[in-house]
């Protein structure tokens, strides 16, 4: 159908150049938008907004074995992570991500965190 639209689902990511196995539907990019507004009520009158910087990060569920090491994302500082749209192709290129947090080991997949610092790229 001309005109359709379809939803960004990660499919792929890259950090470095080198592919990650996460699982499955896990990949997400919060704050993208890196703005959020806010409602501020008023005794009289109309209401107005304030807005305020809201962090971006990428989350994902990584498939942790053998070859992995907690120190190879721990030490993430400024890397290039790439996301590919599992339809559609499209890319989210960020230039600049830094480790921000990983889960517990020993459960299956560990959810990984990664900070975006700097706008995130759409080709």
């Amino acid at each position: 159908m001309a005109g359709e639209k379809t939803q960004f689902r990660i499919d792929e990511l890259v950090i470095n150049g080198a592919p990650q196995a996460f699982e499955d539907g896990s990949a997400s990019i919060a704050g993208a938008a890196r703005w959020e507004n806010g409602v501020v009520t008023t005794s009289g009158g109309d209401d107005f907004e304030t807005r305020k910087r809201v962090p971006c990060t990428v989350t994902f569920k990584l498939q942790f074995g053998a070859n992995e090491q907690v120190t190879d994302f721990a030490t993430l500082r400024d890397a290039q992570v790439v996301c590919r749209d599992m339809v559609t192709g499209k890319r989210a290129l960020m230039p600049r991500c830094g480790f921000g947090s990983m889960g517990n080991l020993g459960e299956g997949s560990v959810a990984v965190v990664l900070n975006v610092l700097s706008q995130i790229q759409w080709i």
